[in-house]
């Protein structure tokens, strides 16, 4: 961990290339550790955070006080399906290591990819448990998103130790 920020959640940040005028969902935001990284380049742009577990939402809205008085980030308990399309389309939406995107449920993938602005793109970062997994965990991943008219521009690898992350990138067509 570099920063006390785990590699896997540093790296995908960077590889999302928050703009500060880019509106992301973080879907999983977990302790927010993610949605601090992001808001401290928005300007204009806002990050809103979900998580469906009450448990997680303490800590988050303690590590981006500063951001969420600032507007440029909210944090909210909800999953995708809950969030309003009328309000809430999105650039970019990152999930990091959110089990989803290999075994979704009937609807959950349209529902992201209706929460994204037209050439909006997903991000999604995995770690899987173990090295040999990371090819049949990317490959479910890629599969279900050709299903939902998701266009895959990129899988990146980073050779973490001890186990490789893969960030899948793409794009609502």
């Amino acid at each position: 961990m570099a920063d006390g920020i785990a590699r896997r959640i540093a790296w995908a940040v960077e590889i999302l290339d928050a703009q500060p005028e880019d509106r992301i969902l973080k879907i999983g935001c977990m302790h927010g550790i993610a949605a601090s990284q992001i808001a401290v380049g928005l300007t204009t742009g806002k990050i809103i955070a979900i998580d469906r577990s009450p448990k997680m939402l303490p800590a988050a809205i303690r590590r981006n006080e500063a951001h969420i008085g600032a507007g440029r980030v909210d944090i909210l308990q909800a999953v995708p399906g809950n969030l309003d399309r009328a309000t809430d389309l999105f650039d970019k939406i990152l999930a990091i290591h959110i089990g989803l995107f290999r075994r979704p449920k009937p609807g959950e993938l349209e529902t992201i990819r209706n929460l994204l602005t037209p050439g909006g793109r997903l991000f999604i970062g995995m770690q899987p448990l173990h090295a040999e997994y990371v090819p049949s965990v990317t490959g479910e991943v890629l599969r279900n998103l050709e299903h939902v008219e998701f266009s895959v521009e990129r899988v990146e690898i980073d050779d973490t130790e001890p186990v490789p992350c893969a960030c899948v990138v793409a794009r609502r067509v």
